[in-house]
């Protein structure tokens, strides 16, 4: 006979007689307690408590991984907008206190100073460059920046034009040091190219007038010299080099010195 067929088994109350299930843990009758009964409800409610644990263990874990994941991502984040206000307020004191130690550092004259200065002292520079006395101009203005107080030539109308002399006058030492076999540095070899490039082929997007670039043309033989003999360049070579530099009114230094470093290997060679 199937186990769904048996009759429920039955026991006697301990305490009132009446016939109830062995299933129950309390007479239903007189309420009196029964031994068979209460030991099945204890196990059945322990089941019961094993699954409750499993179902704990599993659902509540998936969500606490997702809310753990939520707020880390939050703490990150809040971590990242710190560090970044952070940084930028110190980068703030760090540019403020640069500008404020570059400004002392170097004490501009004022501009009531300065115009007196500019008074006295430009139409001296006129007069030497009148007479082509440029070294004595660069030797003036670059002793300008080791005074107490540092005035300007910038308002002077030959300012362009003296440094682009400055520049020529430094290739020119470049020469003698590769005609002489003395080691050049990449400084030296990046700043004879822009001088050459300039003299060459830059002087009309200067800002110079007819007599500054007759001056500086005069030079021109010895910048194609320097260039196309001593540096090796081809025409070719030094056209597309100073295409590539030119930045209006400037050559881009960067690239130039770029270019250095493979001339000077090709020095090394030869």
């Amino acid at each position: 006979m199937a186990d769904s067929d048996k009759e429920p088994k039955q026991q006697n109350c301990r305490n009132c007689g009446a016939i109830i299930s062995v299933d129950v843990h309390k007479c239903p009758y007189c309420g009196g307690f029964s031994y068979e009964g209460a030991k099945k409800k204890y196990f059945k409610d322990l089941n019961n408590i094993k699954d409750n644990l499993v179902q704990l263990e599993e659902v509540p874990v998936e969500s606490y991984k997702k809310e753990a994941s939520i707020q880390i991502k939050k703490i990150i984040k809040t971590a990242i907008i710190c560090l970044v206000i952070v940084a930028i307020f110190y980068g703030a004191r760090i540019l403020s206190s640069k500008l404020e130690d570059w400004k002392y550092s170097f004490n501009l004259a004022d501009a009531k100073d300065q115009l007196l200065w500019e008074y006295e002292n430009l139409p001296i520079l006129d007069e030497w460059y009148e007479a082509g006395e440029y070294d004595k101009l660069v030797d003036f203005c670059n002793d300008l920046y080791s005074k107490d107080i540092i005035y300007s030539i910038n308002n002077w109308k030959h300012d362009d034009f003296i440094w682009i002399y400055e520049g020529v006058d430094y290739a020119k030492m470049v020469m003698k040091r590769i005609e002489q076999n003395e080691k050049c540095s990449l400084y030296d070899i990046t700043s004879a190219i822009d001088s050459g490039l300039t003299i060459c082929y830059h002087l009309g997007k200067k800002d110079l007038d007819e007599d500054e670039i007759a001056r500086l043309e005069l030079y021109k033989p010895d910048m194609n010299t320097l260039l196309f003999d001593m540096l090796k360049f081809s025409e070719e070579e030094a056209l597309q080099l100073y295409e590539d530099a030119s930045v209006y009114s400037f050559l881009d230094h960067d690239i130039i010195k770029k270019y250095a470093a493979d001339v000077i290997k090709r020095l090394d060679r030869d």
